[in-house]
């Protein structure tokens, strides 16, 4: 069975994506590097999420479809 190991995310905001996964989706800290640049999270099932700065992300520089879809219970 092929599984999706990690994805990573270049993000303007890497404290605040860290909360919103950890309070929204249970995701666990794993590891933080740099000045709030760089985070490792992990989820229940082993799923590694990494969290990176990049100061040239804007709403702008993302592709305007991009998107990470979600299965919540409500």
């Amino acid at each position: 069975m092929t599984r999706l190991n990690h994805l990573n995310l270049s993000v303007s905001d890497v404290p605040e994506l860290t909360r919103f996964f950890q309070t929204g989706f249970g995701f666990n800290l794993m590891a933080q590097r740099g000045a709030c640049t760089f985070t490792l999270l992990t989820g229940e099932d082993g799923f590694v999420l990494a969290l990176m700065h990049d100061k040239t992300v804007t709403p702008d520089t993302y592709p305007k479809m991009f998107h990470v879809g979600f299965l919540v219970a409500s």
